[in-house]
């Protein structure tokens, strides 16, 4: 009786210990009647956001940002990440998810797979130098929602994941406009003449363009009174987009001509402009 007794009590000491490793997977049951996850520190089970590091953000740009998430010990379905709060940014979500942001490859973080969600940061002028934003990451495992993710290393339990971003500032020219060869128009007739800009600020808006010497050429403008680039009146920063403007060379010499160009912007309010010229050869028919 004495060595049963013992081995009864050496069982009862086991099943004891094996007892917070199943409370810890089961999870815990919240004031609104769902059930939530309960990740242990030792990060044994749950989703686990590898790093929440991102880049720094430059004020007036818009980019987006990618977080890295791993599953350990669970299936999480139907996975999504939701910016509670921002300050200093606005978020938005890719178009196929809309209202929130999902994983790359789809909804579901298998046991021991790595995924990443994205997020598109559209960042203003005058953004403080500390932007952050507050996710809510939930899941689903065996039918039940799971809200909350391990962080990093540590494996540091949190219910929301709080991002701190730094905001740079771009300093330096705000556009430069792209040297193009001769352009060539026929005697008599006429063509539209390129000039091309490239962007260097994060953004600039209402861009326009205007000849201040035509060199003695007829010029015409989609506008009217200005150019402005093909695709649209915003460049950002490493777009390159063209400006048109039209030529009549009725009753012109063929010849070398240079037209004096001036394009002008908006940045957060403030004008700008450059000063430019374009070469262009009318050539005989």
């Amino acid at each position: 009786m004495r060595g049963l007794g013992a081995w009864i009590l050496a069982l009862l000491l086991v099943l004891g210990a094996a007892t917070p490793a199943l409370a810890s997977q089961e999870g815990n049951h919240r004031s609104d009647g769902r059930q939530e996850g309960n990740h242990r520190s030792d990060g044994k089970v749950g989703v686990v956001l590898v790093s929440d590091k991102v880049p720094a953000v430059t004020a007036g740009d818009t980019v987006w940002i990618a977080l890295t998430w791993r599953a350990e010990g669970v299936e999480a379905r139907n996975f999504r990440v939701v910016a509670a709060r921002a300050r200093g940014v606005d978020v938005s979500y890719p178009a196929n998810t809309g209202t929130y942001s999902s994983l790359m490859g789809d909804d579901t973080l298998s046991d021991g797979e790595m995924d990443f969600t994205s997020l598109r940061l559209s960042v203003p002028y005058d953004a403080p130098r500390r932007a952050e934003i507050e996710l809510e990451v939930t899941y689903e495992v065996d039918g039940r929602t799971v809200r909350g993710v391990m962080v990093g290393k540590s494996r540091r339990p949190r219910d929301e994941v709080k991002l701190k971003i730094r905001v740079q500032r771009y300093s330096g020219a705000d556009v430069a406009q792209v040297d193009l060869d001769p352009q060539a128009v026929v005697a008599g007739a006429g063509g539209w003449v390129d000039i091309a800009y490239t962007g260097y600020a994060p953004r600039v808006d209402d861009f326009r363009v205007v000849v201040t010497d035509a060199a003695g050429l007829a010029l015409e403008y989609p506008q009217g009174s200005y150019t402005s680039l093909v695709h649209d009146a915003v460049l950002e920063d490493g777009e390159t987009d063209v400006a048109r403007v039209y030529v009549d060379t009725s009753g012109v010499a063929p010849g070398d001509y240079v037209l004096t160009v001036e394009a002008t912007w908006s940045k957060a309010g403030s004008p700008g402009s450059l000063v430019g010229s374009v070469p262009v050869t009318v050539t005989t028919p």
